[in-house]
């Protein structure tokens, strides 16, 4: 389970959203920002594409998804599992679905497109097989495979993943040198019994 130790948002594909020059996000107590949607509002969607640069963040997103989503059936894939075994992914697909009720609403992760593009063709047969009651989420960056999928299903709209605002920054880095305390400490702690691991 992921701590979501900042905000994050969307903001449908083509929608604007007020940046600082920086490229960070505004903050929002000083411009309102009516286009972003909260993890609490994209639970209710009915799933979508998830479009952002390597590293902004999309699989902590999806894996908080995920979290949120603890109340009906979900499957996640992090796709980069399958990178050149199509094969194996599609067993795997069938075995989640087929395990799940038909009639139950589920929700379906694909996570990192963009690292298994191999894989565009196999999830668009799939994706024709699933019933009305599942929910498609898909993460990748912007790229030919995912090109793929959104012109052959219209109905999965596009999203891209909003950058953090400098609060945010300051949050997680924050955290981080916390995290790189405690770590020191426990070197500390070793040390008086008589074993140095390290120290910061």
């Amino acid at each position: 389970m992921n701590t979501q130790l900042v905000d994050r948002y969307l903001y449908r594909s083509g929608s604007e959203i007020w940046q600082e020059p920086n490229g960070l996000l505004s903050n929002f107590s000083s411009i309102p920002q009516p286009n972003l949607i909260g993890l609490n509002d994209v639970v209710k969607l009915p799933g979508g594409i998830l479009l952002a640069e390597g590293g902004m963040g999309k699989t902590t997103f999806m894996e908080q998804l995920e979290d949120l989503l603890h109340g009906q059936p979900v499957h996640l894939f992090k796709l980069y599992e399958y990178i050149g075994d199509p094969g194996g992914f599609s067993i795997d697909f069938e075995a989640n679905l087929t395990a799940s009720s038909g009639d139950e609403a589920q929700t379906l992760i694909l996570d990192g497109l963009d690292e298994a593009p191999d894989l565009a063709g196999v999830i668009l047969r799939m994706l024709r097989k699933l019933s009305k009651n599942t929910s498609v989420w898909i993460s990748s960056r912007d790229g030919a495979a995912i090109r793929t999928i959104q012109e052959s299903d219209t109905e999965l709209n596009s999203y891209n993943l909003a950058p953090l605002t400098i609060e945010d920054l300051h949050v997680l880095a924050t955290q981080a040198s916390y995290n790189r305390r405690l770590t020191c400490t426990c070197y500390a702690s070793w040390g008086q019994w008589g074993r140095i691991l390290g120290c910061c």
